[in-house]
């Protein structure tokens, strides 16, 4: 898995917005709707300039249209002459693609975005409620963006930033449990990619302030790691609503386990193969730190971040 991880070719897909983010020529964010037939000129025209900045469009259309539409309802391989995937990347490398911005892809597809955006949105929104709403499994919901930060924590540092969302830390205005909220923030954190926090500051006190800087430190700790090895889910073809992640460093391994069932769990410490040495695990919700031994209980939607001294 390691050797794969490494090659940073790994590929997938995933839908949302594409945003533009910028620094100097580019004037602030921009985002570009592919499907317009003003984007056509620029599309088939000479790629990756400095400072370029494309046609851009107010509209919440997915970065994804062009890869099924073509653009101007003129389907891949039409008069374009170009297919879904060149109309993309042209679109994407014309919008301010050079030493001046910073890409960020949110809903992109992965695949056809490999080499051309500096980072990704790898899941959908994390939101003030864990599970999925009446209207379906569609809306957003923290345990599904969780299952996507696991499952793509390999791509950080090899084919781009991971952006896994915001950290909602807020214990007011939201639906999230303190241990829910402190799950979100131990997968955050041990993904070590792109941290960002969406709460309103007004809302959060000395605890969530605590929890933040242990949170940032650890994923500043795995960031300055993951490109000389890269943080990998626990077991991809794991059905069951134990996740993890794990990443090795030159003094042991840092890992995290994730209970997303509803119901408590008991991991045994031999299934997670962890190199032998003295292991702690720290309970974000309640700060505590404590010996590891045979077995691991989490109670449900919490996590456990777990530190290996060689």
């Amino acid at each position: 898995m390691k050797s794969i991880s490494r090659t940073g070719r790994i590929l997938s897909v995933l839908a949302a917005f594409l945003i533009i983010l910028s620094s100097v020529t580019t004037r602030g964010a921009a985002s570009a709707d592919e499907s317009k037939p003003a984007a056509a000129a620029v599309l088939v025209g000479p790629c990756g300039l400095p400072g370029a900045m494309g046609p851009t469009s107010v509209d919440d259309d997915f970065s994804n249209r062009s890869i099924n539409n073509g653009i101007a309802n003129v389907p891949p391989g039409g008069v374009t002459n170009a297919s879904g995937t060149v109309v993309f990347r042209n679109t994407i490398q014309n919008l301010g693609a050079g030493d001046d911005a910073f890409i960020l892809g949110c809903g992109c597809p992965l695949g056809q975005a490999v080499g051309i955006v500096d980072g990704m949105r790898i899941g959908p929104d994390v939101s003030p409620f864990w599970g999925s709403t009446a209207s379906g499994t569609g809306d957003p919901s923290t345990v599904y963006a969780l299952d996507a930060i696991i499952a793509r924590s390999f791509m950080h540092r090899r084919l781009w930033l991971n952006d896994p969302d915001c950290l909602m830390l807020r214990a007011r205005e939201t639906r999230l449990t303190a241990d829910e909220r402190a799950a979100l923030a131990a997968v955050i954190g041990a993904s070590g990619g792109m941290l960002l926090i969406s709460d309103d500051m007004a809302l959060l006190g000395k605890e969530e302030g605590e929890l933040f800087r242990t949170i940032a430190k650890l994923s500043a700790d795995l960031d300055s790691n993951a490109a000389r090895e890269p943080i990998l889910p626990l077991d991809l073809m794991a059905t069951g609503d134990i996740r993890g992640m794990v990443n090795e460093n030159p003094d042991g391994t840092v890992a995290m386990l994730l209970n997303r069932g509803d119901l408590p769990a008991r991991v045994q410490t031999s299934d997670l193969n962890l190199v032998d040495g003295e292991a702690v695990a720290l309970d974000l919700a309640t700060g505590s730190n404590s010996a590891i031994f045979d077995t691991i209980d989490l109670a449900p939607h919490s996590s456990r971040i777990i530190r290996v001294k060689k």
